[in-house]
């Protein structure tokens, strides 16, 4: 799968969609979930100072990616 952060914060659905307002694109694995779930929900868990882990999980599906920062304080 592909996930695509838009700059567009106002788009709802693909009808208006403009690649070149992407921010970012990352390439995930999607996993199975063991329980359906109804309402897209997201999960952020393993935080650090510098990273931590996202869940987006649907359905039977979860895609999990991380998200690291540097750390620009002492």
């Amino acid at each position: 799968w592909t996930l695509i952060f838009n700059k567009d914060a106002n788009m709802r659905g693909t009808g208006n969609y403009d690649e070149a307002k992407d921010a970012l694109r990352i390439e995930v694995a999607p996993q199975e979930f063991p329980l359906p779930v109804e309402t897209m929900t997201f999960v952020i868990g393993d935080v650090t100072d510098t990273s931590a882990n996202v869940y987006l999980i649907w359905e039977k599906t979860s895609v999990p990616f991380t998200i690291e920062v540097e750390k620009t304080w002492e």
